[in-house]
């Protein structure tokens, strides 16, 4: 994983996350944490898949099934996301 963590406006701090290989899903009500494969799609721009950027809204391979990202990665420092069926 790569980080930063940055004081901003009011005194308080921001974690920027860069890179991640693990990500919580939302299983049947249960969090399970999950390594992440492959980025499949990105909704927002097709290059930052190729990248295996993450943003919100992007679908990734992981072991249980594919997810989709439902957080702000970039702005909350965690990867959050729900299984696809």
């Amino acid at each position: 994983e790569k980080r930063k963590t940055v004081k901003v406006r009011g005194g308080n701090k921001k974690t920027f996350l860069f890179k991640s290989k693990l990500i919580n899903l939302v299983v049947s009500g249960k969090t399970k944490r999950v390594e992440i494969k492959n980025v499949v799609e990105t909704p927002s721009n097709r290059f930052l898949a190729r990248q295996n950027v993450l943003t919100k809204g992007t679908i990734v391979e992981t072991e249980i099934g594919k997810a989709k990202v439902t957080n702000r990665p970039g702005q909350e420092g965690v990867v959050n996301g729900i299984l696809l069926k």
